[in-house]
């Protein structure tokens, strides 16, 4: 009996040391990974803050007078290394939040080849000379993936291509179905990888030596593997003849539900969701709209620049559009007025700019409401749902963005005007012209209206400039310009546009 004692005693010291060592052991890797971040961080949030703290105390600095241009450098230099430090801080909080199991992808089916374009538009000044080509097949299925996260994996691995093959080489990224997968292989044609690191490419703060490749924080790619693997999939990297690809994989089926099973409520979802169109070039506002407006039941586009935001709007048609005015290639307001000469939908403008001014000049340009940064989402929400009503009262009154009349066809959106499929040449003002009497078809409008929407209102009385170019548009436009059947005069009056019904 004492010896069972003893050697139950002995088999219960011994469990106590063995959990006391393996505490132990997750103490020392707690350490180590605390002083991997420590190394990590600091080095890499030194760097910005070194070229903000010089840049500031040089603008600053009343020994110096900086022009123009230098100024603006500068200031540039601020704002670029102020972004690099929000993502840094971005990638250390999607990794906690992978770490403690907190970031779930909301899966919805998605078509890929979208959320493809989404990062390509948004990357297109970033490319460094590179080509980026895209072989996705029409007849790939949907795909059930959280967008904003996948989003995020492919800007990592693009971004990861481009800073590390030679500039001017193509970027290739594929997608294709495999069984009952979809993979997708992003290569370059960058240097390859040491054998024994291919794996470790993943692991969080693991980064090459400056001999082998770029340094960085080591977060991006295992981000990458923690999204794709919450998708039940799997990402792997491998080293090409002539380069170097990453590929990953996600599973088709969810819940039990195929593609071509829930195709058909996939486009009714899509096409009964109002649709919102978010024209933002801060990519934390983008996808702090997206998150919401997609968690409330809207399907949301994006776009970083007023052209691309334009070539969407015109591609979907949207419900609404949320416009900032800052955007890096023309002012928010000069969207306002083009959106404005083929669609009624309501635009919302959010904006940092809060002068009274600036509120009045977008509104009468066409903006429906306006909202400041920083701003709330529960207000965001609530103009939202206001537009919509809106919208949904004054629906019917709106114009079509494709006008339809005899031989004529005229696209609002894509500023193209055709006579029997033949395309008609105008000029700019010529093409204002008749932009206006056909969003306003079978409606009679005055000379003065006229002039003052499509001239100035300082040429309202200038009747001349009217009967020239309307004489002209019928040359180009009506069968017989002698006896207009599309663009009616109405004597003492003005012009009427005649439409199909």
């Amino acid at each position: 009996m004492q010896t069972f004692a003893s050697q139950g005693a002995l088999a219960l010291e011994r469990a106590r040391l063995a959990k006391a060592e393996s505490r132990a052991r997750v103490l020392e890797e707690s350490d180590r990974l605390k002083s991997a971040i420590l190394s990590s961080v600091s080095h890499e949030l030194r760097t910005p803050l070194s070229t903000i703290k010089a840049a500031a105390s040089s603008l600053r600095s009343n020994e110096v007078s900086w022009d123009t241009p230098a100024r603006s450098e500068l200031i540039a230099a601020i704002d670029d290394e102020a972004d690099h430090l929000n993502m840094l801080v971005g990638n250390l909080l999607d990794m906690s939040r992978i770490e403690s199991g907190v970031l779930k992808p909301k899966r919805e089916w998605n078509i890929l080849i979208e959320i493809i374009e989404s990062v390509l538009a948004r990357m297109k000044h970033l490319a460094g000379g590179h080509r980026i080509e895209v072989d996705v097949p029409e007849s790939l299925p949907f795909a059930p993936v959280d967008y904003a996260q996948m989003e995020q994996v492919f800007t990592n691995l693009l971004s990861n291509s481009i800073k590390y093959a030679p500039g001017g080489t193509v970027i290739r990224l594929r997608a294709f179905e495999e069984g009952d997968s979809i993979h997708v292989v992003v290569s370059n044609q960058g240097p390859p990888v040491p054998q024994e690191h291919l794996e470790r490419i993943f692991d969080k703060f693991f980064r090459l030596t400056e001999t082998d490749r770029v340094t960085g924080t080591g977060l991006g790619l295992s981000i990458c593997k923690g999204i794709i693997e919450a998708h039940g999939g799997r990402l792997w990297a491998e080293n090409l003849p002539n380069g170097f690809a990453f590929n990953f994989t996600f599973p088709l089926i969810w819940e039990g539900v195929s593609p071509s099973q829930n195709a058909d409520g996939y486009r009714g979802r899509m096409t009964n969701a109002p649709h919102i169109l978010v024209i933002d070039d801060e990519p934390q506002i983008q996808r702090a709209i997206r998150t919401i407006l997609t968690e409330k039941g809207f399907h949301v586009t994006t776009a970083s620049r007023g052209e691309e935001g334009l070539t969407l709007a015109a591609a979907n048609e949207p419900d609404i559009v949320i416009l900032d005015l800052g955007l890096p290639d023309m002012d928010g307001v000069e969207v306002c007025t083009r959106l404005r000469e083929w669609t009624q939908c309501p635009i919302i403008i959010l904006s940092v700019r809060d002068s009274e001014r600036d509120k009045v000049g977008a509104l009468d340009k066409g903006a429906d409401d306006y909202l400041t940064k920083p701003f709330g989402i529960e207000e965001l929400l609530a103009r939202v749902r206001v537009a919509l009503r809106h919208s949904a009262n004054t629906r019917g009154s709106h114009s079509s963005r494709v006008i339809h009349a005899g031989e004529l066809t005229i696209d609002l959106a894509w500023h193209s005007v055709r006579r029997g499929g033949e395309e008609v040449k105008l000029t700019a003002t010529e093409y204002k012209l008749l932009a206006y009497l056909a969003a306003n078809h079978d409606r009679v409008l005055t000379h003065q209206s006229i002039l003052t929407n499509v001239w100035d209102p300082a040429d309202a009385d200038h009747t001349e400039y009217l009967r020239v170019y309307m004489r002209q548009l019928r040359k180009k436009l009506e069968v017989d310009p002698e006896s207009p059947q599309v663009i009616i005069t109405e004597p003492g009056i003005g012009y009427r546009f005649v439409a199909d019904d």
